[in-house]
């Protein structure tokens, strides 16, 4: 019985933790594009659910990649 809360808890932790990293990412996410959009950048990662969901896995090397990969295809493209 102990084992099954505590893999109980795991979870609800897990879910917990990823709610508050994807709500605080998507706040940060915000922000940065609206200094971007007043620096002029036409281009800036959206906030959609699959952003979300990649920020909320990874927290902030999901932001990072989020803009490395906007860099990636301006540069390019």
């Amino acid at each position: 019985m102990f084992i099954a809360l505590e893999v109980g808890m795991k979870k609800i932790e897990w879910l917990v933790n990823f709610v508050f990293r994807a709500l605080l990412g998507v706040v940060l996410l915000y922000c940065i594009n609206s200094v971007l959009v007043n620096f002029g950048v036409k281009q800036v990662p959206g906030i959609n659910e699959i952003n979300i969901a990649s920020i909320g896995l990874l927290g902030t090397p999901g932001i990072l990649m989020l803009y490395a990969i906007m860099v990636y295809y301006n540069v390019r493209g």
